[in-house]
């Protein structure tokens, strides 16, 4: 399986190092190298961030883990993340958080997330 990183920083001030210390720790530990560590500093999970677009290009091809330190980092929103878990487990790809947020190999999260995704779609389509 093919190893990537993501890093995003919400403004440019806010520093990527600690970010990709923690990766690359965790790649020395488990003797993994990652084919690439996208980074988009200064964007915020509202804006379009073009690296994680290559992310999400990367997953779609399938059989890719994706290591992030936090889920924050992907997402903010519990929703879109659930959608982002359903697409990463529909391409077969694999989703990794170091502070343990998120393991797509978790059967536990992955019925969750599933279960996140079900709620927020019956919500919109019920009348308000």
């Amino acid at each position: 399986m093919e190893f990537i990183g993501y890093v995003r920083t919400g403004s440019i001030e806010q520093s990527d190092l600690h970010q990709l210390t923690l990766l690359n720790k965790f790649a020395i530990e488990r003797e993994y190298e990652f084919s690439g560590i996208y980074i988009d500093n200064g964007f915020s999970t509202s804006q379009h961030r073009p690296e994680f677009d290559r992310v999400i290009q990367k997953l779609s091809s399938g059989k890719v883990t994706l290591v992030v330190v936090s889920p924050d980092r992907i997402y903010r929103s519990v929703t879109e993340l659930a959608e982002f878990f359903s697409f990463v487990k529909a391409s077969e790809s694999h989703v990794i958080s170091l502070d343990g947020g998120i393991d797509s190999n978790n059967p536990m999260l992955s019925v969750m997330y599933e279960g996140i995704n079900l709620l927020d779609r019956a919500l919109q389509r019920s009348p308000m």
